[in-house]
């Protein structure tokens, strides 16, 4: 009996199967009780249980409503809004595939508008702050510190992400081909505050960046096009000219793909039952390149999931992704797929 193996990275298909409610922590990872969860998600499963249409509802420590954003099939889509603990409205905005449209706005607790920012166009995006020009911002007084896209910013970002060193947990997916990655990021995000020249919108020259009123970046601009940047952390400075870089095999995919395959073999016990399918296996990319945390997301049985783990253990060591030139963890899934 001939049979195949496929190995590739995550594909959803348009199949609905239930709606669902699901609770997370800070850092993205799926809890079992609300009291331990930071947002939940509404949303409808398709049969490979990935979500489809689905809102997040943040809420606060006291589970008063923190804010929601709504997504299609796991990008931002439509509406968003944060509000204070007073009620107040804190930020909110909207995006069209991820992408932001219109304006985003943001207020201080009072009620006092605090930034204006308004989405662009753009082919390239280096960080989500990025995706704004930034129109207008103000003191808590009321002083106008930037306006009509001209001044000197002086205040929090609420619209860009650090990397945390600790977790940072990334989904890939296969559009085509192996050699063809796309990815969605999301790292847990501080408080940051930032100094430098606005022109026309973009930042301009030296921009500094504090964390807790600490130095984490320094970057050089051009009307917002980065010309190279320095990360410190943990007593290390890091040089940088891409704000975030994906981590990926040593050697690259294919030589990933031809290890996987040459390790793997169908279990016979799985083959004399028939048994066939898809086994998704989760792994982190630690900052030292070595695969950890290697677990099954969902199995079928038969030896099948044993033998996924395995193949993904041997797996050659990957370049560890990086964010502002640190390197972090990154989360993966994949599926193995059986098929007789």
């Amino acid at each position: 009996m001939r049979f195949f193996i496929f190995f590739g990275l995550l594909i959803c298909f348009d199949f609905t199967f239930a709606q669902v409610k699901v609770y997370f922590d800070r850092f993205d990872l799926e809890v079992s009780t609300p009291d331990s969860s930071i947002y939940y998600l509404e949303a409808r499963l398709d049969e490979n249980g990935f979500f489809q249409d689905s809102v997040k509802y943040y809420f606060t420590h006291s589970k008063r409503l923190r804010g929601y954003e709504t997504y299609d099939r796991g990008i931002l889509q439509g509406p968003f809004c944060f509000y204070f603990e007073n009620g107040n409205t804190f930020k909110k905005g909207s995006a069209n595939k991820g992408v932001p449209v219109e304006e985003l706005l943001i207020w201080y607790p009072t009620g006092q508008l605090r930034q204006l920012l308004r989405a662009r166009e753009f082919t390239y995006l280096d960080q989500f702050e990025m995706k704004y020009q930034f129109i207008s911002c103000f003191d808590p007084e009321g002083k106008a510190l930037v306006e009509n896209g001209f001044g000197f910013f002086d205040d929090q970002l609420f619209i860009s992400s650090v990397p945390d060193p600790q977790v940072t947990r990334k989904t890939i997916k296969l559009d085509s081909a192996p050699k063809q990655w796309n990815f969605s990021q999301r790292s847990y995000v501080t408080q940051q505050r930032a100094k430098g020249r606005v022109v026309d919108g973009h930042r301009d020259s030296v921009w500094q960046v504090f964390i807790k009123d600490t130095l984490r970046h320094v970057e050089n601009l051009v009307r917002g096009k980065l010309l190279g940047g320095q990360s410190f952390f943990g007593g290390k400075t890091y040089h940088y000219t891409e704000i975030e870089t994906s981590a990926s095999p040593v050697g690259g995919m294919e030589n990933f793909y031809r290890t996987i395959m040459s390790k793997i073999q169908y279990p016979r016990t799985a083959r004399r039952n028939g048994i066939q399918g898809k086994v998704f296996v989760e792994f982190v990319v630690n900052v030292d390149g070595k695969l950890t945390d290697i677990k099954i997301k969902r199995g079928i049985g038969g030896g099948c999931d044993e033998a996924a783990v395995d193949a993904v253990r041997q797996s050659p060591l990957w370049n560890p992704g990086l964010q502002f030139g640190i390197p972090v963890r990154q989360r993966f899934t994949v599926p193995v797929i059986f098929r007789l």
